[in-house]
Formats: C-alpha cells, sequence, structure tokens
C-alpha cells in the first residue's frame, strides 16, 4: 500500500479528474517504484479502475524535472496526442499540476496484453507496433513554440557526452567482457569515433516527425480483442526527429536478433509515410546510431536488481549484434 503523503497526492488529482468518486482501493502498480515515476491503481466503489502517475522527489526526479521528462510527457497528453487517429495511447481524464510535476489520471490498461521486453516481441507483435508509430510519425510535428517550450528539438547524437561515451566503452572491457564480443566493442567504439559523421546522416536520413522516443516493450501494450492495437505509454522522452530512430530503437531494445533480421525488412516496408512510402533502408539503419550510443550510458548504470542487470545485458547483446549486422558505422 502506498504512504500517506503519496495518498494525499492522488486523491488530490482526483477531486479534480473525477469529482464525487470515492476510492476504494489504492494500490502501486509500479515494480520499482521511485525511479522516475510512481504509479498507482485507484479502483472505485463502482469497480472502475484509474492509474495515477506521479512525478517523485530525490536525485531521479530531479533528473526528470531538469530534463524536461514529466513537462515532456504532460505535453503529450494535453495537445499532442489530442486527435491522432491511429496512435494508441491510453486515455487521459486529465494532469493536474503537482509541485513535484504534473501527475497523469490516465486509463487503466490492466486488461491488456504486455510483453516482458526480456522476453522480446514476436514479429507480428512489433509489426502492430510499427502501425501506431506510423500513425504517430504522419501527424505534423509540434510547431516551433510547443518544442522549445519542453525540449522537443534535440540534437540527437551530436548532444551526448563524449567523455560519458569514452567511459561507456571503458566500462564493456571490464564489467561487460562477457557479453560484448571484441567485434562489437570494436563496432561501438567506431560508433563513438565516427559520431559527428553519423549525426549528420541522421540529419539527412528524413524529415522531422513527432516520435515517442522510447518505443520498447515495457512501454506499451496490446488492447484485448482481434485488432490487439498496439497502445504506447511512458511518453516522457516525446520528440521531433527522423522517424528511423524510432523504428530502430523499438528494433535495437526489444527484438531478440532472429526476429530483428525479419524486421529489418517487413518492419521498415511495414511503415508508411503520408505518401504511402515504406521507410527506406539508410533511413532505418541510421536510426541504429541512437541506441547504439545510448547503450554506452546504460552499460554505466548501477544494476541495484537481477531483473535490471538482466535488462542491461540483454540491451548490450541486441544493440551490439545490431551495429555489426547492419554495419552502421560504415560511410
Amino acid at each position: 500500500m502506498i504512504d500517506p503523503g503519496t495518498a494525499r497526492r492522488v486523491v488530490t488529482a482526483l477531486a479534480q479528474t473525477h469529482p464525487g468518486a470515492i476510492p476504494d482501493s489504492m494500490t502501486e502498480l509500479d515494480a520499482t517504484p521511485g525511479v522516475f515515476s510512481q504509479v498507482v491503481r485507484v479502483t472505485f466503489d463502482d469497480r472502475t479502475s484509474v492509474v495515477v502517475k506521479l512525478a517523485i522527489d530525490g536525485p531521479n526526479g530531479d533528473g526528470a524535472r531538469r530534463s524536461g521528462a514529466y513537462r515532456r510527457e504532460a505535453l503529450a497528453y494535453r495537445e499532442l496526442l489530442v486527435g491522432r487517429v491511429g496512435v494508441g495511447h491510453p486515455h487521459c481524464h486529465g494532469v493536474v499540476d503537482d509541485p513535484l510535476g504534473p501527475t497523469l489520471v490516465l486509463a487503466d490498461l490492466g486488461d491488456h496484453r504486455f510483453v516482458d521486453q526480456l522476453d522480446g516481441l514476436e514479429l507480428d507483435d512489433a509489426l502492430t507496433v510499427v502501425d501506431a508509430l506510423a500513425a504517430l510519425h504522419r501527424t505534423p510535428p509540434p510547431d516551433a513554440a510547443v518544442g522549445a517550450e519542453c525540449g522537443l528539438h534535440r540534437d540527437v547524437v551530436g548532444g551526448l557526452d563524449a567523455d560519458v561515451l569514452q567511459s561507456g566503452l571503458a566500462t564493456l572491457e571490464t564489467r561487460w567482457a562477457d557479453t560484448v564480443s571484441p567485434p562489437q566493442r570494436r563496432a561501438l567504439a567506431a560508433l563513438v569515433e565516427r559520431r559527428d559523421r553519423l549525426a549528420e546522416r541522421l540529419a539527412a536520413s528524413g524529415p522531422a516527425r513527432l516520435c515517442h522516443g522510447d518505443p520498447r516493450a515495457d512501454n506499451l501494450a496490446f488492447a484485448a480483442g482481434p485488432t490487439a492495437d498496439a497502445v504506447l505509454f511512458d511518453w516522457q522522452q516525446v520528440v521531433v526527429r527522423p522517424a528511423g530512430i524510432d523504428l530502430a530503437w523499438l528494433a535495437a531494445t526489444s527484438l531478440t536478433p532472429g526476429v530483428r533480421r525479419s524486421f529489418d525488412t517487413d518492419g521498415r516496408q511495414r511503415h508508411r509515410d503520408d505518401a504511402d512510402r515504406p521507410m527506406t533502408f539508410e533511413a532505418y539503419r541510421a536510426g541504429f546510431a541512437l541506441p547504439g550510443l545510448a547503450v554506452l550510458f546504460l552499460a554505466q548504470r548501477a544494476a541495484t536488481t537481477s531483473r535490471t542487470e538482466a535488462l542491461i545485458a540483454t540491451s548490450l547483446q541486441r544493440i551490439a549484434t545490431a551495429i555489426v549486422e547492419l554495419d552502421v558505422a560504415s560511410p
């Protein structure tokens, strides 16, 4: 059960979104509460339910506030996702101001099907996610004022800290030497060395589109029923950038190498732009530069649980394999 302070924040938010409703129970959903947000499921006395997503205190919450993550997610539900046809996301009952950051009251996805990121998505599920992402990418990006307000327009490769990247490469040689092979480590080192060139390739890979920013298995679910549409949540990294990065991020983080090899063709061909053209292989391949570099940050993360350790190791294996097989660092 949740602590009294959290309970007060939840009830304050519900008073605005569900006036008169009486909470029957409040239970934490987040398996690792306190990382970046705290998620609470609320069941009302009529047995309907919602989830309340709260910003947190402490160093991780401070980091999310500095980066604009809380503001971006609030903007997504208040404005960016409104009226987006085919873009699966939880219905938002309201965004409520709170001293720590916006509180979101969202539809409960408890009747949806979830896939553990460690297991990875099957190809059919991955293609269903592509449909939702393509619908998002076909919508107009936000205007410059909105983008500037929440930091949506970012240099996705050139902005990565060079010293941290080098530290990540060193960590591969020690902590992850049994996980990432020498050829894979050399390929990741080549990404760091050629970062400026890769940034130019990414910028030229396609027009800037509204992207989810973190479309991986742990951030999505599938609706029950014959359609099984994909629903994307955790919009804290919503961003404007070339669409190929979203597909590459999905493939690199959430597909086993065998499934990813089929997705390299099927996934990008399934993705259609507003002129009904499939994504080119070069646009897709260029997108892998970001997960290839970002995983060097992840490699340095402390693993406080066995699941975190497994997620880091699995991400390293999948991403490093893709970087080598797709020859991402080459011209």
